[in-house]
């Protein structure tokens, strides 16, 4: 075999060595090699109907209330990430973004979306959408927001990572009030509108209380999402043993605080009194906000003066006080529970002046 058959075969086997030097097709891959070096290394990026269909499905899934399938379609993930318009519209983890999810979707009353224009993108493992949507209420002209969203591939499904969603209007102009995240969301939001309290039904007299985490957005973020989503979920497990025992209803959870009701204001104080001695000893400082009045339902909801009420007292609570109406402190009859000094104050949207007193829980 001659020289150059040998330096051929060596070439083929990747071997430098035999014959007097490289050979063109060896220098031809280094020169490759050499500009190749320093640049980024760039993944294909497709468009992609999967990650469109999964979008739309959650969508959809958030209009029926499906929570099974909204649970599927999110990740469990702690970085977890819903950003919205309003100022502080910003929620972390997957309980808050799964119940937010739903909640927004039953806030809302959209009955159908449309999609003027929804592009879908994957590259890897990563998906993610930019949309255009025309959101369809009874009775109400549509509403049109634009929404980006991020996927990731988890046991070969499409689930949600971040989600961001604004529209062309503040949410006051849009939907007639803001929408709920917070108790400092809800709290502006609760003034029932005409056609809402018209579908209700008379739900009586029940007591109506709020819970809230204090300064939640702080503490989160000096926590870390994980832990504070386990802090959050230990929280809620505390409270519904409590509720429950006291012959209480969580009518929802609205980020990290709850509406419950009761038939009757004892058992709400009770309860109350119960939930702060509890919390006492973590690092948690929760607010709570009681008020005893006529109420409609709907649904699983309740809605009303009284339920605003509730909600406007607890706002004015700090961390770790009860305060409740005058109205349910009597109601209560007292039965060796202490209330402090009456105060007057102007609750907003809720005419004249209220007086509301704080339980002392020591």
């Amino acid at each position: 075999m001659s020289a150059s058959c040998l330096r051929c075969n060596a070439c083929r086997n990747g071997n430098e060595t035999a014959g007097t030097g490289p050979t063109n097709l060896q220098l031809g891959r280094r020169q490759a090699r050499r500009r190749s070096y320093g640049r980024p290394y760039t993944r294909t990026v497709n468009r992609s109907s999967e990650v469109e269909a999964v979008f739309r499905r959650l969508l959809a899934s958030g209009l029926v209330g499906d929570e099974e399938a909204v649970r599927n379609l999110i990740s469990e993930s702690a970085s977890v990430r819903w950003i919205t318009t309003a100022e502080e519209e910003w929620w972390s983890g997957y309980e808050e973004v799964v119940s937010l999810t739903l909640a927004r979707s039953k806030e809302t009353r959209v009955v159908k979306w449309e999609y003027p224009r929804l592009e879908g993108f994957e590259s890897g493992s990563v998906g993610w959408i930019a949309a255009e949507t025309v959101g369809h209420r009874a009775g109400e002209d549509p509403f049109v927001s634009r929404q980006t969203a991020v996927f990731q591939l988890e046991g070969g499904a499409w689930r949600l990572v971040q989600w961001h969603i604004s529209t062309a209007a503040p949410n006051i102009e849009v939907f007639g009030h803001k929408m709920p995240g917070s108790l400092g969301e809800l709290v502006s939001s609760l003034e029932a509108s005409d056609d809402g309290l018209a579908d209700g039904i008379p739900a009586g007299t029940v007591t109506v209380m709020f819970t809230d985490i204090e300064d939640s957005t702080v503490v989160s973020q000096e926590m870390g999402d994980q832990k504070w989503a386990q802090i959050v979920e230990d929280h809620f497990a505390i409270l519904d043993q409590v509720i429950k025992r006291h012959r209480g209803s969580v009518v929802k959870r609205l980020g990290d605080g709850t509406m419950t009701v009761f038939g009757s204001a004892r058992d709400a104080i009770d309860a109350a009194i119960e939930i702060q001695s509890t919390v006492s000893s973590t690092e948690l400082a929760v607010r709570i906000g009681v008020h005893t009045g006529d109420t409609l339902r709907r649904d699983s909801d309740y809605y009303g003066v009284a339920v605003n009420k509730a909600a406007r007292i607890a706002g004015i609570a700090a961390g770790g006080e009860i305060m409740v109406s005058a109205v349910t402190a009597e109601l209560s009859g007292g039965q060796g529970t202490r209330f402090g000094p009456s105060r007057t104050v102007s609750l907003k949207g809720l005419a004249g002046t209220h007086q509301i007193l704080q339980v002392e829980t020591s």
